[in-house]
């Protein structure tokens, strides 16, 4: 078994490296991680869908999607990140109580009285500071897990946010309210004494772990992941590529109804309904976009190229921009 506790707090290096330890390397592995602001969501979700885009993007919030289901999480730098990779040879691969029973004798040893509730939930008095989901793969599991510190809850809330606008078929989040870990000790400590805490007791409970650090080639392998897969619009976005989505909105007293169809990450029919536009603007607009990428800078890149938004008394690009998502 090998335990690596990681210190980079790229969110993009850290989700490549659960994949890395759980496809390149054939032993048990636990895996201790803090990512910067992100949001994390499950392998079949709709990131547009989960996530309150114009909150995300004005404050460079990446959204990363990772290989196992579940929900989106929220991470940040008060928010600490487990994961457990094992080889099971029999029984139930999927294993939630079991990979969970180490955090919760770690937490109630330092007299917080945390719970699993439900299949994937940890609570204190009925409210979650860990959602867990995993990824199973022939005989190995991928199990991994939030544990909400000190995170800041108002910039997870503002996150997280499941658009009525979507149709489709993906998995969707379940909201619960949300607490705080550090409120539940007696003397406070910081986040980082928490994971120190947390660490030292896995090699206490793990006695046959080994301390491993990422060699060069490690790092290059995931740097790889990270420029094919992990930082790409195609995996984080387009990969759950096919949805509808309907819009009515009023800008300025007016009326707008949007909709459109995605498939494969790119919009097949495109429809607008506004009075700033008469029928043959509004046509162009639904030819203009066909085969565009659902992506803002696609999109923009399109409109831009049409001479329609040169009139003040139009609705701005800018504003058409923020219907779309």
């Amino acid at each position: 078994m090998l335990i690596i506790h990681n210190q980079n707090y790229n969110p993009f290096f850290n989700i490549a490296c659960e994949e890395y330890f759980f496809k390149q390397f054939s032993e048990n592995i636990i895996f201790i991680y803090r990512n910067q602001p992100s949001i994390i969501i499950g392998k079949h979700q709709n990131a547009y869908k989960e996530v309150n885009y114009d909150f995300v993007q004005d404050n460079a919030i990446p959204v990363v999607r990772r290989i196992s289901g579940g929900g989106a999480v929220y991470h940040d730098l008060g928010n600490l990140n487990f994961a457990f990779i094992q080889n099971k040879s029999d029984g139930n691969l999927s294993d939630f109580k079991g990979f969970t029973l180490p955090i919760l004798q770690f937490l109630n040893e330092i007299e917080i009285p945390a719970k699993l509730e439900s299949r994937n939930d940890l609570r204190v008095n009925g409210k979650k500071f860990s959602g867990n989901s995993e990824h199973i793969f022939k005989n190995r599991v991928l199990h991994h897990g939030t544990l909400l510190y000190n995170t800041n809850l108002s910039n997870l809330r503002n996150s997280l946010r499941i658009s009525d606008y979507y149709i489709d078929h993906s998995v969707k989040s379940v909201p619960s309210p949300v607490i705080n870990l550090s409120d539940f000790l007696a003397e406070p400590i910081s986040i980082e004494e928490f994971e120190d805490l947390l660490f030292i007791y896995l090699k206490k409970k793990f006695p046959e772990a080994s301390d491993y650090i990422l060699n060069d080639k490690d790092i290059e392998n995931i740097n790889l992941l990270i420029v094919n897969k992990y930082s790409t619009w195609e995996w984080n976005y387009g990969y759950f590529g096919n949805y509808e989505f309907k819009q009515n909105a009023e800008i300025d007293g007016e009326h707008l109804e949007i909709y459109f169809q995605v498939k494969n990450g790119l919009i097949q029919e495109f429809k607008i309904e506004c009075p700033y536009f008469n029928s043959d603007e509004c046509a162009l607009i639904d030819l203009s976009l066909k085969n565009t990428q659902h992506k803002y800078s696609a999109i923009r890149e399109k409109l831009e190229s049409l001479d329609l938004f040169h009139n003040d008394k139009r609705i701005s690009i800018q504003n058409l921009m923020k219907l779309l998502f």
